[in-house]
């Protein structure tokens, strides 16, 4: 198939779209495995020119994917081929300038009225930064436990840092049988050069454990806190002694500070410092007192760097999820995202006895558009059509989703059939608005049928109960001539 039949080629504005996306949006020949069309994205991700993938056949497949993976990546693109079924891998590719980049490649056939194969989509998703942070925190792993001693336990049982500062801060006073400690965040003071050389101050305190008769370092201004930055110098066994400018020592004295042990814990740019301060005499540290802090620091400096890699592992498989979510021809919401969202909010509404609405709609005679105008022409019609109901919806609980071909489904949380059908008829209104012409014999623009169906859910009942009332609605729309509202009804046993 030429290039020429590519929806995306042959629209502009499909593919100014699909250009907004931070992913590579491809289209090709199901039995060649040429490229018919490549988004210009894929030029600023791997950094080869467009014209190369649609002018070399064998230029994707033998010189940008990895050459280890090249052998499974194509057998299984030809076996899923063969299955016709829409599939997803993950491989690596050589980049222009050298890189290895991991891509996830998310591939769905096109078929034809005749259920034939005719086009495959691709979205791929530069993953190489997840790739990168699951190294890394499995590299994280393998150091965590090596190195973290009695500590551990607790810090397992928790993947938010404050409560394992807290953690640190208990045991390390009671372990030093000292009268405070405290973790300290430091803030650049402004200078460029690197933290580890740069003039820092420290002034949050970010987890205290303070004993009983001492007062508390929490709740201090940042000016109040500035004499802090002078205790980064290991052991002092007596602050009298120490060579500190007069007004320093007035402060520590004024908090209660007599001896101070402290380590440093950096993360790239961020630094905090742990320290175990004594108040009630000077305190001659001992030496295995001093490995032991630093012991503790680095490995509290792991687990650190293990939560801020989890969290951003996290962040960034929701990301991913998101991407799964969505329909890659309309980009709202796909079916497996609307099956799990019902079932959801079924659920949630039945809990809180509020009712639920579903909208079905369907795009009347489209299959005689699609026969007109081709199917180029009935994606775009599709695109159109899903950007107005996704912005007639106000609500950020309510949900559009493509749920067949031309049919499109509404979740609306909350909602009587009064105000879906409302919903209903302002989209059904709008798309008429639109004039996209059909000039079949049926109509001459093209029109939705709507069924509405709205319930309180019931835990004896599952979400099927309201899909079927909406579907029934919607054959009745479509039996009584089209471009109209059907508001289901629910038998009195259901």
């Amino acid at each position: 198939m030429s290039s020429s039949h590519s929806s995306f080629a042959a629209n502009q504005d499909l593919n100014e779209l699909v250009n907004t996306l931070n992913a590579i949006v491809w289209e090709g020949d199901p039995h060649t495995f040429k490229f018919t069309f490549v988004s210009q994205r894929a030029e600023e991700i791997l950094g080869y020119p467009v014209e190369r993938w649609l002018a070399e056949p064998d230029f994707f497949w033998k010189k940008v994917v990895h050459p280890e993976d090249q052998e499974w990546v194509l057998n299984f693109c030809i076996e899923a081929t063969k299955a016709g079924q829409d599939h997803e891998c993950e491989y690596r590719v050589i980049a222009a300038d050298g890189r290895t980049v991991w891509l996830q490649d998310r591939v769905n056939f096109v078929r034809d009225a005749a259920n034939q194969l005719y086009q495959v989509r691709g979205l791929m998703v530069d993953i190489t930064e997840r790739k990168q942070l699951e190294e890394a925190l499995q590299q994280q792993r393998e150091r965590k436990h090596l190195l973290l001693g009695r500590l551990i336990p607790q810090f397992q049982q928790s993947l938010q840092l404050e409560s394992i500062f807290n953690i640190t801060v208990t045991e390390v006073r009671q372990s030093f049988q000292a009268d405070r400690a405290v973790i300290v965040r430091s803030e650049s003071d402004g200078d460029t050069r690197s933290a580890r050389h740069a003039l820092r101050a420290y002034r949050t305190i970010v987890a205290e454990s303070v004993g009983t008769g001492w007062s508390s370092l929490v709740g201090m201004g940042v000016s109040e806190l500035l004499p802090l930055e002078h205790l980064d110098s290991g052991a002092i066994t007596n602050i009298q002694r120490a060579s500190f400018p007069e007004e320093v020592v007035d402060w520590l004295e004024q908090q209660q500070i007599k001896a101070v042990l402290s380590a440093s814990i950096w993360q790239g740019e961020q630094r905090w410092l742990l320290m175990v301060q004594q108040c009630c005499q000077p305190r001659q540290w001992q030496s295995f007192e001093t490995d032991l802090l630093q012991e503790i620091a680095e490995q509290l400096g792991i687990t650190i760097e293990y939560v801020q890699l989890y969290q951003q592992l996290e962040a960034k498989n929701r990301e991913l999820e998101q991407l799964a979510g969505l329909d890659s021809l309309t980009h709202v919401a796909n079916r497996r995202r609307f099956d799990e969202y019902l079932n959801r909010e079924w659920q949630r509404n039945a809990r809180e006895r509020i009712p639920l609405a579903l909208i079905l709609c369907d795009i009347d005679n489209f299959k005689s558009f699609n026969d007109t105008y081709g199917h180029p022409a009935g994606d775009e019609c599709l695109l159109q059509i899903a950007e107005l109901i996704a912005g007639a919806l106000r609500r950020p609980a309510d949900l559009v989703a493509r749920y067949g071909g031309e049919e499109f489904a509404l979740i609306l949380p909350n909602t009587e059939a009064l105000g879906a059908t409302q919903v209903a008829e302002k989209i059904r209104s709008q798309v008429k608005a639109l004039e996209i012409s059909q000039a079949t014999q049926a109509s001459l623009h093209v029109t939705l049928s709507f069924g509405v169906a709205s319930r309180v859910p019931s835990p004896a009942f599952s979400p099927a109960t309201i899909i079927a009332a909406a579907d029934r609605a919607l054959y009745q729309a479509k039996h009584q001539g089209r471009d109209r509202i059907v508001q289901a009804s629910f038998p009195d046993s259901v």
